[in-house]
């Protein structure tokens, strides 16, 4: 057996490790928007007070100093919520969720072993089946974000 049949035999899910990338970059980034929608709310919100120029008539009404400090709570507030909410994904939800992208479960089918000893023929099968999962493995595509 060659160093890479030892390899995938070891890990099976070694080739894809460029299509979990891509997913979990996909499910960072859907985390991402869900995380910090509030501040890039506010951050449009004050780009918005800056273009239209309302920003230096609030400054007369409230004072300069309350509308800045009310912008900067805003900004650190929404920015902590989101670093809060923030969840890293881990290789795990990335394989889950290109697996899902698969009607035949393929990575799920890749990681399995055999439940006991095999004779021959049930090795013949089993590496054929394998095979065939591999093969369908290399035409998953990672999926988009949501």
């Amino acid at each position: 057996m060659t160093e890479a049949e030892t390899q995938i035999q070891d890990d099976p899910l070694a080739p894809m490790r460029r299509k979990i990338a891509l997913t979990r970059a996909a499910i960072a980034a859907e985390r991402g928007a869900r995380a910090f929608w509030p501040l890039i709310a506010v951050v449009l919100l004050v780009l918005a007070l800056v273009r239209s120029g309302a920003l230096p008539i609030l400054g007369d009404l409230l004072g300069g100093a309350v509308v800045l400090g009310v912008g900067a709570v805003a900004l650190i507030g929404t920015l902590g919520y989101g670093l809060w909410r923030f969840r890293v994904p881990g290789v795990d939800a990335a394989v889950g969720r290109l697996d899902l992208a698969s009607d035949r479960r393929v990575l799920s089918a890749l990681a399995d072993r055999p439940a006991g000893d095999m004779d021959a023929a049930q090795a013949a099968v089993w590496q054929a089946h394998r095979a065939r999962m591999r093969a369908l493995a290399e035409g998953l595509r990672p999926p988009r974000p949501d």
